[in-house]
């Protein structure tokens, strides 16, 4: 008997240590849960000023790319427009028709950047991305507005190369001697500067003419192609609206292509332009040397600056899908 009331004191006893430990973790456990929804809860305030901290650094950064584009665009816009004001004469040679050719090849290598950007946007656009569809969009417009905007400038250089004149290709002076008059014929420099001056202006109108042809032939295929993707049943609803919105975008560059192909083989809307003497011509030259070192400094800053942007773009999207998760799990866990 005495056995057995010891017995059953001491599960007695256990019940009561073990129930005692028992309410303790729970109460550790809700303890824990509580510090664990606080610091939750100033997570998410410091996330949320992480994030504006960010903000403000995205929104530095695309004031730069605009401060930068905006200088970039002045200095360009005022070297095509010295430059299809002038034009070379006897003296100067072909050194503005050079110069104007360097000026070209400049404005090309732009039109490959832009190009070669817009295409990585629109990568972007094809795959899943932290950047939202319009901002993508807005930015391949704005490249697709500057890549016109060069073929203009290059067209409107093109048209303020020399002309073609109808000249006499042979002078003559009369030599007097004391016994008879000879006449003596040699070719004009008029002449030979304006033949030698063309060539340059044909070239460069025949590269144009040739490149944008090109383009349009390039253009016309990938509509065809994309007119063939199109016809898949297979497509998601997102897939098949980029397509559809691609299509229509080539659709228009191709008419736009066309139009800019007949304008730079049209004499028409050609600049008054003026001849210039070897020293002007030579000025010309430096100042634009000089000119394109600055622009190349800054076009490349423009994309320096636009890498940042998009990752900067993409870490803050990042932070904000943790933000939201984190407000969802204290909506879910949090009293009250």
């Amino acid at each position: 008997m005495l056995m057995k009331t010891k017995k059953i004191l001491a599960a007695a006893c256990a019940v009561a240590l073990f129930g005692t430990q028992g309410g303790l973790v729970a109460q550790e456990k809700a303890d824990a849960k509580k510090i664990d929804i606080d610091a939750r809860k100033r997570s998410v305030a410091n996330l949320e000023q992480h994030i504006g901290d960010r903000e403000q650094r995205l929104a530095a950064i695309a004031e730069d790319i605009i401060r930068l584009d905006s200088r970039v665009e002045g200095q360009i816009g005022k070297i095509v427009g010295r430059l299809k004001t002038i034009e070379d004469s006897t003296e100067s040679q072909v050194r503005v028709a050079q110069t104007k050719e360097n000026a070209i090849e400049g404005l090309r290598k732009t039109i490959d950047y832009y190009a070669r950007k817009r295409d990585e946007i629109k990568e972007q656009l094809r795959k899943d991305t932290t950047a939202s569809r319009e901002t993508l969009q807005d930015e391949v417009a704005k490249f697709d507005a500057r890549i016109d905007k060069r073929i203009g400038q290059i067209i409107d250089l093109s048209k303020s190369f020399t002309e073609h004149k109808e000249l006499e290709k042979y002078e003559t002076w009369t030599e007097e001697k004391w016994d008879r008059s000879d006449t003596n014929y040699r070719i004009s420099d008029e002449w030979r500067h304006n033949r030698k001056s063309f060539r340059h202006s044909e070239a460069q109108q025949r590269e144009i003419g040739e490149a944008l042809a090109k383009s349009v032939e390039r253009l016309e295929r990938r509509t065809a192609d994309l007119e063939e993707k199109l016809k898949s049943t297979k497509l998601s609803p997102g897939m098949r609206q980029l397509l559809e919105e691609d299509l229509a975008h080539n659709v228009a560059l191709t008419k736009l292509r066309m139009q800019q192909l007949h304008e730079s083989g049209s004499s028409a809307g050609r600049p008054e332009t003026t001849p210039v003497d070897r020293d002007e011509a030579h000025g010309v030259e430096l100042s634009l040397g000089d000119a394109a070192k600055d622009l190349r400094e800054d076009f490349f800053a423009i994309f320096e600056n636009y890498d940042k942007l998009n990752k900067e773009r993409e870490q803050i999207a990042k932070l904000k899908a943790s933000l939201e998760a984190r407000k969802a799990w204290l909506k879910k866990n949090a009293p009250g």
